[in-house]
């Protein structure tokens, strides 16, 4: 793929006639900024600047967060202040019956 025609940085008209080579080019060469000084677009702000990311890349510098509840319950201290759980008549698991909460006096 020729990429000899690659730029550090378009102008906001030229992006959207080269859309397509932006996004070959941001696979190949890394991103591609976008600079939208000369819009006319009541959208965008004469100072904003954007950047074409391959997906790829994006995904290994932004994780994805995992939810809270699964957070707590992978750092939930271990062995520490747990007794046997205990299970009702039913012989159901009471929840939480297994950790000792501090007592304040």
């Amino acid at each position: 793929m020729d990429t000899s025609d690659s730029k550090g940085e378009w102008t906001l008209r030229e992006a959207k006639a080269h859309l397509a080579q932006i996004l070959r080019l941001a696979e190949v060469d890394g991103p591609q900024y976008i600079n939208a000084r000369q819009t006319d677009d009541p959208h965008i702000k004469e100072e904003q600047a954007f950047v074409i990311v391959p997906a790829k890349l994006w995904r290994e510098k932004n994780p994805p967060e995992i939810p809270m509840g699964q957070w707590l319950i992978e750092n939930m201290p271990r062995g520490i202040g747990t007794k046997e759980p205990e299970y009702d008549e039913n012989g159901r698991f009471i929840a939480f019956s297994d950790v000792i909460f501090d007592e304040e006096e």
